[in-house]
């Protein structure tokens, strides 16, 4: 346990947080929308991880379970408390500064719904225009 005492936590989140930060500039267009998505996603995962790690169970990163199978050492309760502690402060973080789309906004993908269309926030003029567009058959195709 002599080598445990000053592992740092943070080196098992880079991979699944390089995955987050690259995966938008491998594409040409991305939109609010698709970062918006891969962000809620990574949210999600953070709030998924905690329980393996607060039931013993590390497999969920790689790294850190690899290392604990080759020394033959099991993670102490401070440690998984200051993982899950990580994992709260990592997911408040992402929610301050990612918030999430406002409903309002969702007319952008689907402009022919009228589900959408009745929840826009847009002024009088741009729904006359994006009945226009609603109704043009040619575009809808």
């Amino acid at each position: 346990m002599n080598g445990f005492k000053n592992f740092h936590i943070y080196p098992i989140f880079f991979l699944k947080l390089n995955y987050l930060n690259f995966t938008p500039q491998n594409s040409t267009t991305v939109t609010i929308f698709q970062v918006t998505n891969k962000i809620e996603s990574f949210v999600k995962k953070l709030e998924f991880w905690t329980p393996y790690i607060e039931n013993n169970q590390p497999e969920i990163f790689e790294t850190l379970h690899d290392f604990l199978c080759e020394t033959d050492i099991n993670l102490s309760q401070d440690i998984k408390v200051q993982v899950v502690q990580h994992l709260y402060g990592l997911k408040a973080a992402f929610n301050k500064y990612f918030p999430k789309c406002e409903k309002g906004d969702h007319w952008i993908l689907f402009p022919f719904s009228k589900k959408y269309f009745e929840s826009a926030i847009l002024s009088v003029r741009e729904k006359e225009k994006l009945i226009e567009l609603k109704t043009n058959s040619s575009l809808e195709s």
